[in-house]
């Protein structure tokens, strides 16, 4: 043992006290010293590592060198900021690594080690050693001690001796904060990397016992004595008192490992002061501080229990009886009072002392780790038997109670955590009753090589081998019992039961109760507790007999007793855990398979209806863990048996369970059972763990209908799969689970059958369908549960759909009408409805399902009568109109399938029966117009647009009806019943579309996405005004910002209308024959030489950094027209319109020309005009492009992110479509790059070297206004984009104004950067234009006020308010007045408030207004600018009179007074006492007062502040409105008569 000043503290004579001190000092500095080359080679040493996974290891190296530096030339205050900030930065940089805390083992010694626990150990040393001078050492005697900076400090009685103890009492606090700093670091790690690593770092040395120790003593008494956060007085210090307790009480625990006797230690015998008492010695000490942080709440409890066991199992305390004394206080002080009381509050400290005493005996006890004799610890048992059995009795019932009232509800988190404490207590004392042995009756496996399980002649041999050494075990295991005792006796690694004394045995008997009922506790944390320490008791029992008893114990929780139970989960939960423990162990004997196995299976399934919702995630979880541990402790020959159970089970829960967490512990526990048994055992292991891997089964609704069919080819899992999904999870109650069930029945039978019809395998899986499951399902479609005969609709339908596909006609007459419950199938819709299973509870499931089995009945074609045809379209008719969306939906698509597979037309004549014209059509058309039930015209508005063409379009009549019924329906304006209905606008938005596709465009048109059978006759389409005045419909809807108390309801509308245009636009180019291709190669090769010469890398106009002469030339470029005017085009086409037309068919790829007139180039003039005459015809020309793109950029650059996001893509897919190619699109190439559409752009180079295109999130403001602000330079998109980009800038959402605010701004700066005053001025004139297009909508004024306001408060508008006379005409010499903007600024916003009630905007105005006086204008201008500033210092609302004052005040400061900011030019001159009488007005008025009256003289006050400014006010502006003065007199006039009071005193 090394010298040390604590090992030679005995010494009580002056001179060893002098030489530790020379020790002390040398010891500091050395200290110092190391601290400051760590410091210094901080940077140096981490710059020149290797390459680390820790990205802030230099960056925390820097943090600590901040914590452990004893610079004390600052002052208090800024250290402890200093290292408040340092430490919450260690903190944030720390959390960043709490889920792969392993990435910071490697550095733990340099960051810890070497830094925070060397700086803090010598800090404590410092401290200790000063505490013990200053109380062993006498006032007159000269002690020096080294500080920081190794100074002396001399402790003499001269005159300046109390200013150097002053400073010797602030250098100690000093390092007391440091070293709170530095422990509150070190527990930060222990947080993340877990406190055991940590505390291994620890120094353990004979010297650091004292110090440490005496650390947590005054840490102990200043929590006591004040309840701060640390050592300083700050409540708002970072570091925290309880962080150093903790990891104090981890050193302490760490020096409890010291190999030498603590008397030795021990210096209290030489400083008594050291002590409260001389009598009680450094052992009492530790183990009284110890006792009085359990009652603790923190982690500090838990700290201390450890640390308390760790000093009573010392061996050199057992002679002392430290461990006896603390068991009887815990049994006197703690346990006996607590059991005497009523109940354990779990709110007062008592049950933290309980759990603390409980916890620390509980690690006397762990047998592995200790150091005191195993019988010394037999003989505290008897003393805590009793209370402690007391204690978990109490809280047994205490959580059968709770968990019967709140159905296995949790506990308070204090309660759960006792009953852990205690499962762990008696797991340890049966574990210190019973040897620790290895029985040889347990199961052993042998070799286990995975590569052998995969060679199929390894594995023959291994089985064999297996079998062999498997008969010998079990052979052992059963004639084990009926040995001698006395031959047992002699193994000395066994003790026979026998020989156990009977109290142990019932203690043990006790043990394994208790333990046992914590199998089946309410906390999950209890009941692994109480598996882990079954599997390790009963890992010690002697005989086989005894474990036979814990199984079938175990068994019998999963059974219909009073321990379990089939609804008691928590029992099923424990067992499963418990069963996996004792296979990991080998203590689960083969013979218990064939009782274990079924228990298991059935498990796996366990799912437990309880109201809405279910239990048994966690059981079926726990059940692949079972699995998994069956798979590494059992060889493949005692496993095969059970394998084909055990095999469908963990299949059937990957693919179908519903929670992912089940999914993939299923997955992981069948990849363990096919590497651990071998192909042998598991077929087609290796392909299903390959399909249905972790990553495939994330996702449940692949899981359902891709990977099922995957693993359903395989005929040993086809039948089980349909069996499970429709017995099971068809009649789930979660109606997400029975939707994706019925899917999933419905492919794997498609599967089946196609598989069938390619390999010419057998079909198990239709037979199996069509015999078993459809008439099963059909009995159980009327069953009175609602979650059984809605599966069972479902299951019907998908069955009926999937055994109708490949099949011809007369094999679909033959399947379909031979058996008699398929004729059930089609009346099951009129049964139920019948039944009256539409009303009440469940009611729109069912329509949902029947109309979903009248789609499936249509679409397979079965074999209808009229009558029940027209009985199903009632039933749809009915459903429709329901206020359910998703029930509206289910019905429209059952209305599609039954129209298109029944209700044929003439023959002959290809047109409907009248009848069924008016019973479709022209009902839905009359309700979707007259209907006031907002519910049927959503309804029909879908069923409109879901008929098929046989019924829209055999006559153009027709269908101009419902077109211009549902153009109608869609408008803006549109309301039902007298209110706006936004869902009917958007369904029929919807419907539009939907049409469009349905019908085409022209009688020449091609074959439409709708699939229409061969009864359907020949049809009309679209013509060019239907599709322009779709076209104007759907550019109308994109203005519909209607609001409700949802919100933004106009939204739906809009997300809709873009759908709507873009697919139209699709069919419009399509079905367009006369488009000249020659003008769009001839302008694509301009934009490219364009791009080339003057655009740079980006091809658009560069405002930040491009010349005037750049600019000029782009200017130039820009203005090169896209396509040749309507009128050019005409005279073009007379002149060669078959030359033009025929040379445009030879290139499809830019032409959109119809396929049927490709090819027929080589014809002559006359059949030429002939063609053109009959073929040509235009329905997308320039100006619709123009309206149809800009809009979609103007929607691109709003604010609501799922509009803009929809509106990205879109317009993304527009401008990259190559079948059709969109033609007319201005400066397309220029849009393309701004948009960064091409693979060429920047954007998509740096981010994909391959050149492959990125995902674009539209969604993102951040991502998507710079993009639309790179467009903003093409003039046929200017407008669109800024109206667009003002109702952002002046929106709410955070995020989006200031994106949006940011773009804006730095255009506008760009332009004023290169002298753009011509494009300036035309975005001064947009924005006046807004002004008068959206006068008095606040949608729109309010927004495009706020972003004047802040465009002015960035002076980007001085080029349209100063004297510089300039147009819009890039930037000429103009003869317009120059005041214009400023003076219709002016007027708009006059006019924008009068008579306005919106006092945001009023506020809004008053900014602008404001922001608008001081500049060098006309005096018309400034005159009516003060004009509006006076009105609105006397507005009648007092909030807008204030902030217009608060607002005067500030510009007058700014500008230093309106006379002094102007230059010659202005009119009215202002003195500076007017100046200075306005501005006292202005402060002095409360402008919040009333307006008129006798509290308020603001009009008064106005006046005066109008007349200092040399305002001219009108008469009526300036005089009070006061009413009439003899109206007023009169109402003032007092009538005695008109009182209540006269009539009571007449009476």
């Amino acid at each position: 043992m090394p010298s040390s000043p604590l090992t030679n503290s005995s010494s009580s004579n002056n001179n060893s006290d002098t030489q530790e001190k020379e020790k002390t000092v040398t010891k500091e500095k050395t200290s110092n010293a190391t601290t400051i080359a760590l410091e210094s080679s901080f940077s140096d040493g981490a710059s020149s590592s290797p390459l680390s996974f820790v990205v802030e290891r230099d960056e925390l190296h820097r943090l600590i060198s901040q914590l452990i530096n004893t610079n004390l030339s600052d002052d208090d205050d800024n250290r402890r900021k200093t290292r408040d900030e340092a430490l919450s930065k260690i903190r944030n940089i720390l959390d960043n690594y709490l889920e792969q805390p392993t990435l910071l083992d490697p550095y733990l010694v340099e960051l810890v080690q070497h830094t925070l626990i060397a700086k803090g150990r010598d800090i404590m040393h410092q401290l200790f050693f000063q505490s013990r001078l200053s109380n062993g050492s006498s006032i007159d005697e000269t002690n020096t001690i080294d500080g920081d900076n190794d100074a002396q400090i001399n402790l003499t009685k001269d005159g300046d001796g109390m200013d150097k103890n002053i400073k010797h009492s602030q250098e100690k606090v000093t390092k007391k904060a440091q070293l709170s700093y530095i422990l509150s670091a070190i527990y930060a790690f222990c947080k993340v990397c877990t406190h055991k690593k940590v505390q291994r770092l620890l120094s353990h040395e004979a010297n650091d016992v004292e110090s440490v120790f005496y650390m947590l003593q005054q840490q102990q008494a200043y929590q006591k004595k004040s309840k701060h956060a640390s050592f300083e007085e700050d409540h708002d210090c970072e570091a925290q008192s309880w962080e150093s307790s903790y990891v104090l009480l981890l050193w302490m625990e760490m020096l409890s490992y010291v190999p030498f006797d603590l008397q030795t230690i021990d210096s209290t015998s030489t400083f008594s002061s050291f002590t409260t008492s001389t009598s009680i010695s450094l052992v009492e000490s530790i183990i009284s501080t110890c006792k009085s942080h359990l009652c603790d709440a923190g982690p500090t409890r838990r700290a201390s229990a450890s640390c308390l066991a760790a000093y009573l199992s010392r061996p050199d305390l057992e002679k002392e009886l430290y461990l006896t004394k603390y068991v009887e206080w815990s049994n006197n002080s703690v346990l006996q009072k607590e059991l005497n009381a009523t109940t354990i509050n779990s709110s007062n400290t008592n049950v933290f002392r309980v759990m603390g005493v409980v916890q620390s005996l509980a690690v006397i006890f762990k047998s592995d780790s200790q150091s005191t004799s195993r019988s010394s610890l037999l003989l505290q048992i008897d003393v805590l038997w009793e209370p402690m059995v007391q204690l978990a009795l109490w809280n047994n019932n205490h959580n059968e109670a709770n968990g019967s009232n709140n159905n296995g509800g949790s506990n308070s988190g204090g309660m759960i955590l006792l009953r852990k404490l205690l499962i762990k207590f008696f797991g340890r004392i049966g574990c210190a009753y019973l040897p620790p042995v290895v029985a040889k009756w347990r199961y052993q496996r042998g070799k286990r090589s995975l590569l052998a399980n995969l060679n199929p002649d390894a594995v023959q041999d291994q089985h064999h081998t297996s079998q062999t050494t498997s008969k010998e075990s079990e052979k052992g295991c059963f004639q084990e019992h009926k040995q001698d005792g006395k031959e047992k006796a002699k193994d000395k690694d066994e003790e026979p039961i026998a020989q156990i004394e009977i109290p142990i045995l019932e203690k043990l008997e006790d043990v394994l109760d208790i333990l046992l009922n914590g199998l089946r506790d309410t906390a999950t944390i209890v009941r692994w507790s109480s598996a882990k320490h079954i599997g390790r008791l009963t890992e010690r029992l002697p005989s086989v007999l005894c474990v036979d008893d814990v199984v079938e114990s175990i068994l019998n929780l999963c059974g219909s007793g009073d321990l379990g139970g089939e609804t008691n989960e928590n029992a099923w939960h424990g067992s499963c855990l418990a069963l996996a423990e004792l296979a990991r162990r080998g203590l689960l004997l083969p013979q218990r398979m064939e009782e274990v196995v079924p228990i298991v299976v059935k498990a796996m399934q366990y799912d437990v209806r309880r109201g809405s919702h279910s239990v048994g995630s966690n059981v079926r979880d726990a059940a692949c863990y079972t699995c998994w541990a069956f798979a590494r402790a059992f060889e493949p020959s005692v496993l095969k048996p059970y394998v084909p159970d055990l095999s469908l089970s963990m299949v059937v829960t990957c693919l179908f369970d519903r929670e992912i967490n089940c999914r993939r512990a299923a997955s992981a526990a069948f990849q363990e059972c096919v590497g651990r048994q071998g192909s042998e055992n598991f077929k087609h292991g290796i392909d299903i763990l390959t399909k249905a891997d972790y990553f495939s089964l994330g996702n449940r609704t692949d899981a359902y209908t891709k990977v099922a069919c995957s693993i359903a080819i395989y005929n040993r899992y086809r039948i089980p799969l349909l069996q499970h999904l429709s017995y099971i999870k068809l009649f789930h109650w979660d109606i997400e689970l029975r939707t994706l069930s019925s899917k999933a029945i419905h492919e794997l039978i498609v599967c089946d059958i196609s598989k069938k019809d390619k390999t010419n395998t057998d079909d198990r899986g239709r037979d199996y369908a069509s015999n078993v499951l459809l008439p099963s399902l059909i009995s159980k479609c009327m069953s009175h549960d609602l979650f059984v005969r809605h599966g069972a609709v479902l299951g019907v339908a998908e069955i009926v759909l999937a055994l109708s596909k490949n099949l011809t006609t007369s094999n679909r007459e033959t399947i379909f009408s031979t058996p008699d419950y398929l004729t059930t199938v089609t009346e099951l819709g009129p049964e139920i409805e019948k039944a009256r299973l539409y009303r009440g509870r469940g009611g729109e499931m069912m329509r949902s399902g029947v109309c979903r089995l009248i789609e499936c009945i249509s679409l397979a074609r079965l074999s209808l009568s009229v009558k029940q045809q027209v009985r199903l379209l009632d039933s749809i008719d009915d459903s429709i109109k329901h206020p359910s969306s998703d029930v509206q939906n289910t019905a429209v698509s059952a209305l599609r399938a039954l129209m298109n597979s029944y209700f044929p037309v003439n023959k002959e004549t290809n047109i409907p029966s009248s009848r069924l014209q008016n019973r479709v059509v022209i009902k839905y058309i009359t309700i979707v117009k007259i209907d006031d039930n907002p519910a049927a015209t959503r309804g029909f508005s879908l069923a409109l647009g879901c008929l098929p063409a046989k019924l829209l379009a055999w006559s153009m009549g027709v269908l101009e009806d419902v077109l211009q019924c549902l153009c109608d329906a869609s408008k803006p304006v549109a309301k039902v019943g007298g209110e706006c209905d936004a869902e009917t606008k958007r369904n029929a938005i919807l419907a539009l579309t939907t049409i469009c596709q349905t019908v085409g465009i022209g009688d020449n048109r091609k074959v439409t996405p709708i699939t229409e059978t061969a009864e359907t006759g020949r049809t009309v389409g679209l013509d060019k005004m239907q599709v322009s005045r779709i076209f104007d419909t759907f550019l109308e809807c994109l203005e519909d910002y209607s609001t409700d108390r949802r919100g933004d309801v106009g939204s739906w509308c809009r997300t809709a209308a873009i759908t709507g245009l873009e697919q139209l636009t699709y069919l419009a180019v399509e079905a367009s024959t006369d488009v000249p291709s020659l003008f769009i190669t001839a302008e694509d090769s301009m934009m490219k030489e364009g791009a080339v010469a003057g655009k740079g890398d980006t091809g658009i106009a560069k405002t930040d950094h491009d010349t005037v002469d750049e600019m000029q030339e782009q200017k130039a470029f820009l203005n090169i027209p896209t396509m040749p005017s309507y009128t050019d085009r005409c005279l073009l086409f007379e002149s060669d319109a078959i030359s033009k037309v025929a040379n445009s068919m030879k290139d499809i790829e830019r032409a959109p020309i119809r396929k049927e007139l490709i090819g027929k180039t080589n014809i002559d003039d006359e059949s030429s005009s002939l063609l053109v005459s009959q073929h040509c015809c235009c329905y997308f020309d320039d100006l619709t492009c123009a309206r149809v793109i800009g809009s979609l950029l103007k929607q691109l650059s709003e604010k609501l992110d799922s509009v803009r996001c929809h509106a990205g893509l879109s317009l993304e897919r527009l401008l990259s479509s190559k079948r059709p190619k969109i033609p007319f699109v201005s400066h397309k190439s220029l849009l393309i790059e701004a948009l960064r559409l091409d693979s060429i752009s920047p954007l998509t180079t740096t981010t994909s070297p391959k050149g492959e295109k990125v995902n674009k999130n539209y969604s993102n403001p951040a991502y998507t206004f710079p993009l639309v602000m790179r467009a903003v330079n093409i003039d046929a998109f200017f407008e669109y984009i800024i109206s667009g980009m003002i109702i952002s800038v002046g929106g709410l959402t955070e995020s989006v104004v200031k994106s949006s605010t940011f773009s804006l701004l730095e255009w506008l700066k760009g332009l004023k950067k290169v002298k753009g005053f011509g494009r300036i001025a035309k975005f001064g004139k947009c924005l006046l234009r807004l002004l008068d297009q959206y006068e008095r909508n606040d949608r729109v004024v309010l927004p495009l006020v706020k972003c004047i306001g802040k465009i002015l408060s960035h002076g980007l508008l001085n080029d349209l308010l100063h004297s510089k006379e300039y147009d819009d005409n890039e930037g000429k010499a103009s003869n317009n007045r120059s005041d214009f903007f400023a003076s219709e600024l002016i007027c708009k916003l006059e006019l924008e408030a009068k008579r306005s009630s919106n006092v945001s905007k009023l506020l809004s105005i008053v900014d602008v207004a404001v922001k608008l006086l001081g500049f060098e204008n006309k005096q018309s201008y400034q005159n009516g600018d003060f004009l509006l500033v006076m009105k609105l210092l006397g507005h009648q609302y007092p909030r807008v009179r204030r902030f217009a004052a608060e607002q005067l005040y500030v510009k007058m400061i700014e500008d230093e007074g309106l006379s002094s900011s102007s230059s010659s030019n202005i009119c009215m001159e202002i003195s500076k006492g007017e100046y200075h009488q306005v501005s006292s007005l202005l402060l002095e008025v409360a402008w919040d007062d009333d307006l008129d009256g006798p509290h308020g003289n603001v009009r008064e006050a106005r006046n005066k502040v109008a007349d200092l400014l040399h305002v001219k006010l009108t008469d009526s502006i300036r005089l009070s409105r006061k009413p009439n003065q003899e109206k007023m007199k009169k109402s003032l006039e007092y009538d005695e008569l008109d009182s209540y009071q006269s009539l009571v005193d007449n009476a």
